[in-house]
This record gives structure tokens, sequence and C-alpha cells, in this order.
């Protein structure tokens, strides 16, 4: 309990002294370091209080003169389900990721070095990430907020070629920040549970030494190749630095930008395979994923719809279709419904269906309270009458 008391207090000194506070929440509720890095960049345009505006110039001179750029949250979610047995459980999320180019003053396309520090810790014997197993769901309550301590997801090299329209990552990362993606999937920003948070039939790594190629079209359309080791499912707990592990995790995903900057809209679609991992017993798994969104910026409504298929047993679920739409309410008030039903991928797996509303409140740029209520539908749950209310509470803070 010292040391957990003892690493936020220096994440907290880290974060005002070096980052600034607060920040001001990014149009697309996504949770990228390149979206919190430029957030964190926009907030100091939105805070006001005098008392920050020296550690503002300073933190700019820094970005100045080393070329670094950096943001912190820290993010707290409570859960609890009910009717049947009740089960609670809650945990917070420390992060600190930043962008590194130190040939900015010489180089227009600089080199950059983006890294991710996260420490997940969970307040109790639970944390919230487990009450979806313990509960008998197909998939989690939440995405992230487990309590596997210190971890170092992201730690990669990026290279942009604009002529070319190609960017190029390599290095250890979480693969699925690239791929599969939609403005609304953040457990952070706007959706808890995993079926809109994340996507239970495909088998992404938690994260892994990888590589990632993009190519971007002038014409709205876009290419992605790219590939992960894999030690184990983004379920599982056997994640380490294995560079040398021969299981791989790949993908290639197609999508189009239409509808200009007013209402920018997207379709994609992404292929992926994982082999299987024998010392975890993971099987092997492959499966497609198509995604639409709509009024995906400058727009105070949201939505966005998929349909996955995963085969093979490596994913969580066979079948896989959600939709969800948020609304901004009010500058400081963001609200949301979604939808989402899925299957097992073993024979005779059961349906189950979710049901997500959440409301997101600013009270001032960089802090954000929002409930939130889920409403799971199905067979096989663990002593429930067939349903269970999972109601939820959280608070994030931008440094």
């Amino acid at each position: 309990m010292l040391q957990y008391h003892s690493f936020v207090r220096i994440g907290h000194v880290i974060a005002v002294l070096v980052l600034g506070f607060p920040i001001r929440p990014q149009a697309e509720e996504v949770d990228t370091i390149e979206a919190n890095i430029e957030a964190s960049a926009l907030a100091a345009e939105a805070e006001e209080d005098d008392w920050f505006q020296d550690i503002r110039r300073r933190r700019s001179g820094l970005r100045e003169w080393l070329g670094l750029e950096s943001a912190a949250t820290y993010h707290s979610v409570a859960l609890g389900a009910m009717p049947g047995e009740e089960l609670a459980g809650a945990g917070g999320d420390f992060t600190l990721q930043g962008i590194w180019t130190p040939s900015h003053h010489w180089s227009d396309n600089p080199l950059a070095l983006q890294f991710r520090l996260r420490h997940r810790h969970a307040y109790g014997e639970l944390a919230p990430s487990e009450l979806g197993r313990e509960s008998g769901a197909l998939w989690g309550f939440i995405d992230g907020f487990s309590d596997k301590g210190f971890e170092v997801p992201d730690f990669y090299l990026q290279h942009r070629f604009p002529r070319s329209g190609i960017i190029l990552r390599y290095g250890q990362m979480t693969i699925d920040g690239f791929f599969d993606k939609h403005a609304l999937r953040s457990s952070k920003q706007a959706f808890m549970n995993q079926a809109f948070s994340s996507n239970p039939a495909v088998a992404f790594p938690r994260f892994g030494a990888g590589t990632v190629v993009e190519k971007a079209f002038e014409n709205g359309w876009d290419i992605a190749l790219g590939a992960s080791t894999v030690q184990a499912s983004k379920q599982g707990s056997q994640v380490d630095f294995d560079l040398a592990s021969g299981e791989i995790f790949s993908a290639i995903q197609a999508g189009h930008d239409f509808g200009g900057d007013s209402c920018r809209s997207r379709i994609q679609a992404m292929a992926w395979h994982s082999d299987a991992v024998t010392h975890t017993g993971s099987p092997e798994g492959r499966g497609i994923s198509l995604t639409f969104e709509r009024g995906i910026t400058e727009s105070d409504l949201r939505w966005f719809s998929r349909l996955a298929w995963a085969d093979g047993g490596a994913a969580e679920s066979e079948l896989l279709g959600a939709g969800g739409v948020a609304w901004q309410v009010h500058k400081s008030l963001l609200g949301g419904v979604s939808l989402g039903i899925g299957q097992g991928h073993q024979s005779g797996s059961p349906v189950q269906s979710v049901i997500e509303t959440f409301v997101r409140w600013e009270p001032r740029p960089g802090i954000r309270i929002s409930p939130d209520l889920q409403c799971l539908i199905g067979d096989e749950l663990k002593e429930s009458p067939g349903y269970r209310l999972i109601g939820g509470l959280r608070i994030g803070i931008d440094f």
C-alpha cells in the first residue's frame, strides 16, 4: 500500500512540474499517444488559471529545446454488478506518454520516439477488468483497468514520409492502437464495455514487438499492414518483452474517409490472423471486422456500427455486432448509448447482448466525471436470472 501511494504521489509531482495542468479533451474519444498529446496542446490554450502560466512557459521551452512533447493522465473506475451474486471492483490507471523528436531543429520530418508508461492497480481484491469473467460474461465490462502493475506498452520509432503519404512504425507497441479503431473507442473517454471500447471478436495482443506501415492516398483511401509478436491474447497475462517470440499477430486494413471536414465519415475493413501460443494454450485464430462511422469530428452527433467474425478460438467471441451514438449535450457534457450482441467461439456457446449508456461531465478542463450503466442479457451468466446490471463511476484527471 505504501508503494502504491508513493508511486501516485511521485507521478502527480512529475505531471505538474513537467507537463502542466490541465488539458482539454479531443474531438475523437480515443486513447492513443498522438491524440493525447494533441489534447494536451489544446488544453494549454483553454486553461486560464494564471497560477500555471509559468509552468506552461517552462514546458513549452522544454518542448522547443529538447523536442519532447508529453502528457499524463490518472483515471479511476469503480464497478458493481447485480442481481445474483453481487460483485464489485475498483482500480486506477496512471499513464505517462510522450513523443520525442531530437532532430526537430534541422529536419522537417524528424524521426520520433513515441512511448507510453503506465501503472495499473486494483484498489481491493478485484480489479474492474475481472468482473466480466467472474460474472460469466463473454467479454469484459471494461477495457483495461487491470491489476498488472507497471508496464511499458509502447516504445517505438516512427518515420513520416509526407510526399508519399507513408508512416512507418517499429518497436514495442499496442497494435490495436493502429487497427480497427473508431472515434468512440476508449474506455477512459467514452463507452466502457469491451464490445465498444475494444473488439472481443479480434485476438489483439496486449502489446508486443512489432511493425506497422500505413499508406494514405489523396482520394481519401488508406491501407495499413502490421504484425506483432504474441506472448498472449489481450485477455491473457503472459506478456513481456520477448523479441524472439515466433508467434505472430498480423493484420491488413483498408479504409476510406469521406464527407468533408464538417462531418467526416469513414468505412474500413480489417482482416487478421493470430498464431497459436503453445506455452499459454492459446489457439490459432483469424477473422474480419467491418466498421462504419459518421460525424467523427466537428459534429454534435457521432455514431459507429461494427460487424465482426472470428474463427479458430483465439478471440473471445465468434460473432459480434455493435453500434453506438454519442452527442454533445453541452460543451461540458457528452452523452452516449450503445448496443452490442455476440456469441462465443465454442460449439453451443451462449448469445449475450449488452446495452450501455454514459454521461461525461467536465466541470473544468482536464477533469471528467462519468457515471455509466450497463445491462447484460444472455445465457450462462453466473448466479443471475439471465441478466446483469452493472453500474460504474469513472473519474479522469489530465495533467
